[in-house]
């Protein structure tokens, strides 16, 4: 049995749109930073994240607010009034399914009232220790929560087969899943991972969970350093990722207040969960209606509330209707009412017909008389709330029934009954308007500008707009300058904004704007070696692998693995290291302002040495779109063009040949008939292998050079297949001839189409 609306604090619904932030709306992975347990530690995150323009959630305790170890209820106040977000996390902090549902009602709904009688718009939850089942999940909905976060639930070594995030508007709200939570151990690459996992697998939203934020003082910590660091980077990702709050992400009307049980509400089973006798009429409650109609009765699990509604279906109706009522008996069920007092009635429903609430009293001689009733109400798929306030009850008036009835052919599920003596409490508006700060039209950003900045502010609230003001000293915006348009910051400033509703309610928000010269957006300039030289792809013995970055600004960082995998998060490059092994190097490097470069390298260690130079099409240093020492080939009437791309297998480059029109012939790329050309061996034979993608059937083709300088056709593969993707192509020749001096071998394709290539290697077959 939930009860909406208790006397101290009661909202109206608003549209769930003007909830939704408009700063993400140009962002495709969300991120909310999440603070649990009410800790008094975590004070200090507003200014962390306030200096970065992010807000963050904290999932608090109202029992806990001033008590020894946590927030005081003015710090509490204070981080809601900056514009942070304040949820509900139970009473007691208890693992909610592993007590009763009563208690998890009354640990998650009194929790959420007592914080909107304390002035928190607490729209969304946190489940204490992450742990809920479908029956709590349910329990959140019902208490009037639009949301509720779980710890876990992503990608972890438990689950490899999890999401890597949770749609941006979450199939389930009410178990919005994260990855695990940041911990003492937990590192601060770590941290970056996981932005990186959600923004590298389509993006989505995502909540991170944190706990104590102190040096080392628990197992579930975070040092502020740490943090801070964090926020730095993760502020540099902006526009397609961003930060915000959970409210701002999903949505949704701050729910009307909900105490567990309710001793205000007269009427009896107001869930119609108890039906005794199983007849499918819940106790104290009767079947009611008039007319010539053909109507069915039945309990369903369609609910507002618990786990039973009514549901009355009239299939035929030539007059009058059909109700379900309060039942109409001599006092057990009927609540007793006062003379001269007005009653409060409310009910949840879902209908395919027009429904009304009716209400009836009883006299002092017993009988049940027809007393008031509301005009037809919308038809609704989804549950909604009737209410219906009664005229003064007349003067012989000893008790009261209600109900709800329709009045054609259609359905109606009832479910969540209230009566109260007196009128409904006012609607306390306690949502805190939507505001934000842009810089020239965009999210404002923490790199310095290069000119004049136009600040405009904007704000929505339900209840509507009271006033903006403005600071741009730092200094506190509520006596500040009052925004009556866009204006210009041309000099170092932090601006200070307030936004007040009609309501009175306040939100904060700040941006620090720096000016120096225009932002670099260059990225480094990274190179690999391999043993001092240009890496060839093959080596018959270890190789020593050096990475060099140079940037205007400074380089920052350079890391790399061995393994194939993602440099971002690898091995602090410090000097040369040795690859002992066939391996694929990855590095990169990042700029003092944030820019980064990154590149592949594929090392054959123990086989065969690779006889052709600049095997993975790297160098060009006449820049003529040529790989030096390869050369172009082409026969017969067609159009051919060679140029360099960065559409690679391996390195930065790679070279594509377009044909563009074709009579006959073909077109080629072939390694150089000069001196770069490898030596061969007569009576030895040769293999060439390359990676290629092809739109039209390419071919392998070698040459020889003889004794006497001449460079002769010698072989030719198969038709090689089309594929849109890089393969590897292999092709071994046939023996070299008596005189043979020198080899050159490559891929050629013979109609209009394109061929792309890179990393080739060539050795004497066995």
């Amino acid at each position: 049995m939930l009860v909406l609306c208790a006397a101290s604090a009661c909202v109206s619904p608003v549209d769930s749109a003007e909830e939704t932030s408009a700063l993400t709306a140009s962002a495709t992975t969300v991120f909310s930073l999440t603070f649990d347990d009410t800790l008094a530690d975590q004070y200090q995150v507003a200014d962390l994240v306030e200096a970065r323009g992010m807000r963050a959630v904290f999932y608090i305790n109202d029992s806990r607010l001033d008590t020894a170890g946590f927030l005081t209820r003015a710090q509490a106040i204070d981080l809601q009034t900056r514009g942070h977000e304040i949820g509900g996390h139970t009473v007691g902090h208890v693992r909610l399914p592993t007590v009763s549902l009563d208690e998890a009602r009354t640990q998650i709904c009194n929790d959420r009232a007592s914080l909107l009688d304390g002035g928190f718009a607490a729209t969304t939850f946190a489940y204490p220790f992450g742990d809920d089942n479908a029956a709590v999940q349910r329990i959140a909905a019902d208490c009037g929560y639009n949301a509720s976060r779980d710890v876990g639930g992503l990608v972890s070594p438990t689950c490899p087969s999890c999401p890597w995030a949770n749609p941006m508007k979450p199939v389930n709200p009410q178990a919005i899943r994260t990855y695990d939570s940041v911990e003492t151990d937990t590192t601060l690459a770590e941290m970056q991972q996981q932005v990186l996992d959600a923004e590298q697998h389509g993006g989505g939203y995502v909540p991170m969970v944190f706990h104590h934020v102190c040096d080392a003082c628990a197992s579930n910590a975070v040092t502020a350093a740490q943090l801070a660091a964090f926020l730095d980077w993760l502020a540099a990702r902006t526009p397609t990722t961003q930060v915000a709050t959970t409210q701002e992400v999903v949505g949704g009307a701050i729910q009307p207040q909900v105490r567990y049980p309710d001793p205000a509400n007269l009427a009896r089973n107001p869930s119609v969960e108890n039906d005794a006798d199983a007849n499918q009429i819940p106790d104290c409650w009767q079947r009611g209606g008039f007319g010539t109609n053909t109507t069915t009765y039945a309990l369903t699990s369609d609910t507002s509330d618990g786990s039973t509604a009514q549901q009355l279906t009239v299939t035929a109706l030539t007059s009058g209707g059909r109700r379900l009522v309060t039942a109409q008996d001599t006092g057990a069920c009927a609540p007793l009412v006062t003379p001269g007092k007005q009653y409060s009635i409310s009910a949840f429903y879902k209908a395919t017909t027009p429904p009304r609430v009716t209400v009836y009293y009883r006299t002092t001689a017993g009988a049940w008389s027809w007393f008031a009733e509301t005009p037809l109400l919308p038809t609704s798929t989804t549950y909604r709330e009737a209410t219906l306030t009664t005229p003064a009850m007349p003067a012989d008036a000893t008790a009261l029934s209600f109900g709800l009835g329709i009045f054609g052919v259609g359905s109606l599920t009832l479910d969540q009954h209230r009566l109260i003596e007196g009128l409904p409490p006012p609607a306390i508006d306690k949502l805190v308007p939507l505001f934000a700060i842009a810089c020239n039209g965009d999210t404002c950003s923490t790199a310095p500008y290069a000119a004049a900045v136009r600040i405009s502010l904007a704000a929505s609230d339900p209840s509507g707009i009271a006033q903006l003001r403005y600071t741009t000293d730092g200094s506190d915006p509520t006596t500040g300058t009052l925004y009556s348009g866009a204006f210009t910051v041309d000099a170092a400033a932090t601006v200070r904004a307030i936004a007040v509703d009609n309501a009175g309610n306040r939100t904060f928000r700040s941006a620090k704007l720096g000016f120096g010269p225009p932002p670099d957006t260059t990225p480094p300039a990274l190179a690999l070696a391999c043993n001092g030289a240009a890496c060839t792809g093959s080596y018959a013995a270890p190789a020593s692998v050096s990475l060099t970055a140079t940037d205007v600004g400074g380089v920052q960082e350079v890391r790399y693995t061995t393994d194939n995998s993602d440099p971002v998060v690898g091995i602090t490059y410090t000097g040369p290291f040795t690859v002992s092994t066939t391996s694929t190097v990855r590095a990169t490097a990042v700029d003092v302002a944030g820019n980064r470069s990154s590149l592949s390298q594929a090392i054959a260690i123990g086989g065969p040495t690779n006889l052709l130079q600049n095997a993975s099409l790297e160098l060009d240093a006449n820049s003529d779109q040529v790989p030096d020492c390869w050369k172009r080939g082409r026969y017969g009437t067609n159009t051919a063009v060679w140029t360099i791309v960065a559409d690679a297998f391996d390195g930065a480059r790679a070279q594509r040949l377009d044909i563009t029109s074709y009579t006959s012939g073909g077109g080629r790329l072939v390694s150089a008939q000069d001196a770069c050309a490898p030596a061969a061996t007569p009576g030895r034979r040769y293999t060439m292998t390359g990676y290629y993608k092809a739109t039209v059937t390419p071919r392998v083709t070698a040459y020889y050079r003889s004794a006497s300088g001449v460079w002769t056709y010698l072989a030719e593969s198969t038709a090689l297949p089309v594929s849109g993707t890089y393969v590897q192509a292999t092709f071994t020749t046939p023996v070299i001839p008596v005189g043979a001096t020198a080899i050159s071998v490559g891929l050629s394709i013979f109609a209009v189409g394109s061929l792309t290539t890179d990393l080739y290697t060539l050795a004497e077959a066995p």
